[in-house]
C-alpha cells in the first residue's frame, strides 16, 4: 500500500500528491519479519514495513519501487509497483542561504581545503565493478590540503538566485 502526501483523487491537481514528493509505503506479509524497499536500485531497509520517501525531481514522474519481504525461515517474496509522483521541490531557506533573498543576489563558495575531512560522500552503496566508490573509509581520510586533490581546490561555486535559482 502506498499513500501520497496530499493526494486528493478528487481533485485532478492532487492526483499526484500535493508537489511535496512525499510518499509513504505499508507492506504487510504473513510471517515477515523484515521489510526492504528498493527505489532504483537502492536499498532502504524498514524493519516494520513502513517507510516514508521524498522523490524530489521537479514534476510528475514516475518510479518503480519494489518491496522484498522477508521471514524468520529464510523465505521472502517480493512486488514491484509504478507510482506516479508529482515534486514542485523547493528548499526557500537552502536557497537563500546558496545565493541570497533576492533576484540577483550571488554568493561564491570555496572548497575548505584548511581543514581535514573537508570532502564528504553521502551513503554509498553503488559498486562500479572494482569497489572503490562503495568503500566510505576512501573519503573519511582527506587531510588538509590533500596533495591527490588539489585540482579541486582552485575551484569556485557560484550560486546565483534567478526566477528559478540556478547555478553556474
Amino acid at each position: 500500500m502506498r499513500r501520497l502526501v496530499g493526494q486528493d483523487v478528487n481533485d485532478p491537481d492532487l492526483a499526484n500528491g500535493d508537489g511535496s514528493g512525499i510518499v509513504n509505503f505499508t507492506a504487510t506479509a504473513d510471517n515477515a519479519s523484515s521489510y526492504v524497499y528498493y527505489f532504483n536500485g537502492v536499498a532502504e531497509a524498514s524493519p516494520s514495513g513502513i517507510f516514508s520517501k521524498r522523490f524530489s525531481k521537479v514534476g510528475t514522474n514516475i518510479y518503480t519501487v519494489v518491496v522484498k519481504a522477508n521471514s524468520t525461515g529464510g523465505v521472502s517474496t517480493t512486488k514491484s509497483m509504478d507510482i506516479e509522483v508529482y515534486s514542485s521541490f523547493t528548499d526557500v531557506e537552502a536557497e537563500n542561504f546558496l545565493s541570497g533573498a533576492n533576484i540577483g543576489d550571488s554568493k561564491k563558495w570555496y572548497w575548505q581545503a584548511d581543514v581535514d575531512l573537508h570532502v564528504g560522500l553521502g551513503p554509498v552503496s553503488d559498486d562500479y565493478g572494482n569497489g572503490e566508490f562503495s568503500y566510505e573509509a576512501w573519503w573519511n581520510d582527506i587531510k588538509a590540503w590533500d596533495s591527490e586533490k588539489a585540482c579541486m581546490y582552485d575551484n569556485e561555486f557560484v550560486f546565483t538566485r534567478t526566477a528559478r535559482w540556478s547555478y553556474v
